[in-house]
């Protein structure tokens, strides 16, 4: 991100136009004072105002003693309209310095010249000088150049009919210099641009209070090479009496400009120039309106920092994939942070983030990335952001790409054909884009890290395809990182390690149709992930991840991270699972998911993860040979409630597969399964299995890996509590361990339940700890036992 107009450019433009006014012409005048002559000489500027700068300096001199020096204006000129005529009117001159004498200056001239389109042009100006008693009537040529602009009120309007070949370039820079030096807080300017097709070869700098507002017709194609923007906010040269204002003191915060509006018109990049169409940062106030941004070969087309209210809305960005030769890392729309040279050149390096962000209505197509952020500074988050309801088609790499984001929205935006579709990040892995330290590696940062994002991201939709320059797409990921090592950042300062874990985050009434992952959470704490629809669709064959022989799951989780409510969504067709968990904790539960299609299974619990709550209520299909509908593979001890899942599986599907982990298994409906639950001999293993209904295609009810149960009836009823006693019937069943009556006030035993257990020979139970009057669900089961497995009996 190369700032457009380096120093070196500025030094070299602030030297011409020195040159410009250097003395190149003396017209000696003869006058008369009390009968003596007395020599005097004017120095008129006669090269060519290429500058587009206003003024030019003239100088006066009395024989060799007595010097005068006065600046004269020579631009205060603005079109008539009519015919190509400009009016123009000199100002007074000011003394700048004065030796021996204090020169009375008087009058001031009026003239019309007439045919001049804009450009440089030569007028002959009379000035009349009054030095005390002495009087000094002088006519020289002066050139100046001619602007094709009119201005009415608050409003500077530009006059195609005036521009030679369209260029608008110094027209548009003298009518913002102007602007400049009039507009405040209370007083804005607007300068209007109508309908036309215009070139734009220099850079134009904005400045406070002012709106520049196209016409939707209007297009400005820059004609610059490698090094220049279209338009910049301030300057690195002279200004508010700062050698280098946008790097100054006086930009520290967001101190720098105000109120500025660009609304409408086009802005055409070319494949020369590596710099951004817009630039802008340390400001207040700062709005893009219906702006279309095309082409450009930078490293983004618009590029903002440091901003605290920032809007963009119904704008367009397209066709841009960043500098020639290197693709996937540009954002057309880069959210950044001035804390070096390398992330962002040319401002005051303070490290001020973005805040009160609104972007909405915008749509973003044919471009590598489309809005984000990929500058880290450890302990800086923008904070407020929404982005909603923007359209993003085509695009190779992320939609969107959230890094540090704090207080954030993302909702309804609808994104077809993207490499991948939000990423949201606590953590960057790419040490040359992270930064602990500011004013270039000069000044620690030292402000803590933080976890809870209070970020929402729903309703979006979007589809997700392979794209050959980015490698693992997926719809929505949360990510976060545990660095266990130091590093050497950017700025060359060492990064100390530390968990980089994200929390706090909402995903929620999403749609995504996916050639990869549907959601992932990766090291996210606390997060909630409800009511999304995953579908899985155009899984490529040239991905490298399918290649390498790896399958993608609708939500996969994992490297430490919970949530907080995981359930209501859909999820269909995916080439690996539905929900995946390792190493992770479904601390409200997997709940009342829809499951189908999947190629591999529909929930699979992995490593230490666990489903605190239990994985209850889901429904999952399968028509394939799917490894199981419920895997659990875990070295969790938290007991898993498996639980009111209807499982509808397919020839040699297991509808429950435990390979290691605490479980209790009831109240399922499991049909057309070559298996109904699958008891491996893990370490870990040990659970209860009941109350389960079995399909009569279910050929093996309960299977361990070298012995198979098939369990009869068991008893349910209903009883009433008569003088606080429960006395419900043992069923009679040989070759048993044990006894097991539940005792619920719902009759579905959702919640509740009291378990009582008893030895085999008991005869008559009676359970005392209930309410008199009250009425009961009772259940009782024979068990059995089988490494460490309870089996009942299941009806």
């Amino acid at each position: 991100m190369k700032y457009l107009e380096t120093k070196k450019q500025e030094t070299k433009k602030s030297l011409e136009g020195c040159l410009r006014y250097v003395v190149c012409l003396l017209l000696f005048l003869g006058i008369t004072l009390w009968g003596k002559h007395t020599a005097y000489a004017i120095t008129a500027d006669l090269d060519k105002i290429e500058s587009g700068e206003s003024d030019g300096i003239y100088r006066i001199t009395k024989g060799t003693s007595d010097t005068l020096y006065l600046q004269i204006p020579t631009q205060t000129i603005e079109t008539t309209g009519a015919d190509g005529s400009i009016q123009y009117e000199t100002a007074y001159p000011q003394v700048t310095k004065v030796k021996n004498s204090k020169p009375s200056i008087v009058g001031y001239n009026n003239g019309v010249v007439t045919g001049y389109k804009e450009g440089t042009s030569s007028i002959k100006v009379t000035y009349k000088y009054v030095f005390s008693s002495y009087t000094v009537t002088e006519t020289t040529t002066v050139y100046v150049r001619v602007v094709a602009y009119t201005r009415s009120g608050n409003t500077l309007t530009i006059d195609p009919s005036l521009l030679e070949n369209n260029d608008i370039t110094y027209s548009l820079i003298e009518a913002s210099a102007q602007v400049r030096d009039l507009a405040t807080d209370a007083d804005h300017y607007a300068i209007k641009i109508p309908a036309g097709n215009y070139t734009l070869s220099d850079v134009v700098h904005l400045y406070s209070n002012v709106t520049l507002d196209m016409d939707p017709q209007t297009v400005i194609t820059t004609t610059a090479g490698s090094g220049y923007n279209m338009f910049l906010l301030g300057t690195t040269g002279e200004y508010m009496g700062q050698a280098n204002y946008n790097e100054s003191e006086l930009c520290a915060g967001y101190g720098g400009f105000k109120n500025i509006t660009i609304r409408g018109g086009r802005l055409v990049g070319n494949n020369k120039s590596r710099s951004c169409l817009i630039r802008m940062a340390h400001a207040t106030n700062v709005t893009l309106d219906g702006v279309t941004f095309s082409g450009g070969a930078g490293a983004h087309q618009v590029e903002v920092a440091a901003i605290d209210g920032f809007t963009v809305k119904n704008c367009t960005f397209s066709d841009f994939y960043g500098i020639k030769g290197i693709t996937g890392n540009y954002e057309a729309l880069q959210l950044d942070i001035p804390c070096a040279k390398s992330p962002y050149e040319g401002a005051y390096e303070d490290g001020s983030v973005m805040r009160n962000v609104e972007i909405t209505g915008n749509t973003f197509q044919n471009l590598s990335k489309g809005v984000g952020s990929h500058t880290m500074l450890v302990g800086a988050y923008h904070e407020n952001l929404k982005i909603n309801n923007n359209t993003f088609t085509n695009i190779t790499n992320e939609a969107i790409i959230c890094l540090n984001y704090y207080k954030c929205e993302i909702k309804n935006n609808t994104m077809d054909n993207c490499g991948a579709g939000i990423e949201f990040e606590y953590y960057l892995p790419n040490r040359y884009c992270i930064y602990n330290t500011i004013f270039d590696g000069q000044q620690t940062y030292n402000k803590g890290i933080k976890h809870k994002a209070e970020t929402v991201i729903s309703g979006n939709t979007m589809t997700i395809n392979y794209h050959s320059n980015y490698v693992g797409c997926t719809g929505i990921n949360i990510y976060g990182y545990k660095r266990t090592s130091a590093i050497t950042g950017a700025a060359g300062n060492r990064v100390k390690a530390q968990n980089y874990y994200v929390s706090g985050v909402t995903v929620a009434d999403n749609t995504i149709v996916t050639a990869g992952y549907g959601i992932r959470l990766q090291n996210a704490k606390k997060c909630t992930v409800t009511n999304n629809t995953i579908i899985g669709k155009n899984f490529s064959e040239n991905d490298s991840h399918i290649k390498n022989g790896n399958t993608y799951d609708g939500i996969y989780i994992t490297r430490k991270s919970s949530t907080l409510d995981l359930s209501g969504n859909t999820i269909r067709n995916m080439n690996g699972g539905g929900i995946y968990l390792s190493e992770s904790t479904a601390l409200g539960g997997i709940k009342n998911n829809t499951i189908s299609g999947v190629k591999r299974y529909g929930i699979y619990l992995y490593s230490g993860s666990n489903a605190k709550v239990g994985i209850i209520g889901n429904s999952i299909k399968s028509k394939s040979e799917a490894e199981a509908l419920i895997y659990l593979n875990t070295t969790a001890k938290t007991k898993h409630y498996i639980r009111d899942n209807v499982l509808k599986g397919y020839k040699n599907n297991a509808a429950i597969r435990i390979d290691n982990g605490k479980f209790v298994v009831a109240d399922n409906t499991i049909s057309k399964v070559s298996d109904g639950v699958t008891i491996g001999t893990g370490e870990n293993i040990g659970g209860s299995v009941y109350a389960n209904s079995f399909s009569s295609k279910a050929a093996s009810r309960i299977r361990f890996v070298d012995k198979n149960y098939y369990m009869s009836e068991a008893m349910q009823e209903n009883m009433v509590v008569e003088s606080g006693i429960l006395s419900p019937e043992l069923p009679k069943v040989k070759n048993i361990k044990g006894y097991e009556v539940q005792v619920s006030e719902d009759e579905n035993f959702a919640e509740n339940i009291r378990i009582y257990r008893y030895k085999k020979n008991k005869k008559n139970v009676q359970i005392t700890d209930l309410t008199d009057g009250a009425a009961y669900y009772v259940r009782a089961y024979a068990y059995k036992t089988y490494n460490g497995v309870r089996i009942y009996k299941n009806n």
